[in-house]
């Protein structure tokens, strides 16, 4: 049995996948096996792991009849049969001491799961980026006791995975089309299910970053993010013991994806998407289901404003141009001109001082040097 399976979905990637595999081939820990799923490339990535899977032994080749990074991962797991999982984004690299460190201490602790930090690289170089912040290094814990682990990037791919633990969970990847928020799903039901997670504060994945000004274009793919959550909480339905501790973070999740996700939309997707999720954001108030202290003000006004109408929230938050064609648009409800001014006069009463105690409740959770760096840098 080799120590690690990793898993490489690739889709016409032929600018990176050399330096990709051989970082993976040139790998220290040597008792690995390497499974590539290519979906149907056609810009030579395909003929360039051929190539590799002749040369070493240890690659293993499967075509993928779908163009699904979700299908290809499952694809990947059901052909493995290592100790543990790894997954490698072939636009990424590794360090050569990856797997060896992550496994080393897998095996240490009996870890379902271990993460790293990262390598956020650009043409400039790479900068180091510590996703666990606050948050406990070298040792195992039970993600109920660090509920903030939940509110981090899910960045599978700086981790690996019991192979027991997933296939004894059903711990696997919803199969929609193309690369979507596949990995939201995954590292949910992971941390639902895992006892014993363990994390290093070393980075070794090499992850390239892309345009952070594009938007998300394809109308098939906006909604994939709602679907993911769907998913994990009906993973969480399944599992009643685990409720209790997780129903509320999953929630509170899903309303900062909401957010982020809705800063990438095109324009014309913008009021689509806040219409769909209106009934989300009622029931989880309804029903108390997010944590606050997890929020930042920001994205709780959105959740709050967004819960009544829509375009409260869009006012402020969408161009000029849209938010006049979406109030010339009969189909569409719009707020009365009174709750349009007490949710402006709110907002501006509620600014400075909520701004200062959110950004004192996130050092709480998630350490000073993690915030002044996500606020500065990322959002």
């Amino acid at each position: 049995m080799p120590k690690v399976s990793v898993i490489m979905p690739s889709l016409n990637v032929g600018q990176y996948i050399k330096q990709c595999i051989d970082s993976v081939c040139n790998q220290t820990l040597k008792d690995i096996e390497i499974i590539c799923v290519d979906a149907g490339s056609t810009d030579g990535t395909l003929e360039i792991l051929e190539k590799y899977a002749s040369l070493d032994p240890r690659i293993t080749l499967i075509n993928s009849d779908k163009r699904s990074y979700g299908y290809q991962m499952n694809l990947g797991i059901k052909a493995s049969s290592g100790e543990y999982i790894g997954i490698i984004e072939t636009d990424d690299y590794a360090d050569p001491m990856m797997f060896e460190k992550l496994y080393s201490f897998a095996k240490s602790e009996n870890a379902d799961i271990v993460k790293s930090n990262q390598y956020r690289h650009s043409d400039e170089g790479d900068e180091f980026f510590e996703v666990y912040a606050n948050l406990p290094y070298n040792k195992v814990f039970c993600p109920k006791d660090h509920l903030s682990i939940f509110m981090r990037v899910a960045q599978i791919w700086a981790g690996i995975y019991r192979r027991k633990f997933l296939i004894d969970n059903d711990i696997c990847f919803l199969e929609t089309p193309g690369a979507s928020y596949q990995d939201e799903g995954f590292m949910m039901k992971g941390m639902i299910s895992a006892d014993r997670v363990g994390l290093l504060k070393d980075a070794f994945l090499h992850y390239r970053i892309d345009n952070v000004n594009s938007s998300v274009k394809s109308k098939d793919k906006v909604f994939f993010v709602r679907d993911e959550f769907l998913s994990a909480l009906d993973y969480l339905d399944m599992r009643p013991d685990k409720k209790k501790y997780y129903e509320k973070i999953l929630w509170t999740r899903e309303a900062e994806k909401h957010a982020w996700n809705y800063n990438r939309l095109a324009e014309e997707f913008k009021y689509g998407y806040l219409a769909d999720i209106q009934h989300r954001f009622q029931e989880g108030l309804n029903k108390d289901l997010f944590l606050r202290s997890h929020l930042s003000w920001r994205i709780w006004k959105m959740v709050t404003e967004v819960s009544e109408n829509p375009l409260i929230y869009m006012r402020n938050n969408c161009s000029k141009e849209t938010f006049k064609s979406l109030l010339k648009d009969s189909s569409i409800k719009k707020p009365s001109k009174s709750a349009f001014a007490r949710w402006h006069r709110n907002e501006k009463l509620r600014l400075i001082p909520q701004t200062i105690i959110d950004f004192f409740s996130f050092v709480n959770h998630y350490g000073l040097r993690y915030c002044l760096t996500y606020v500065l840098k990322y959002k």
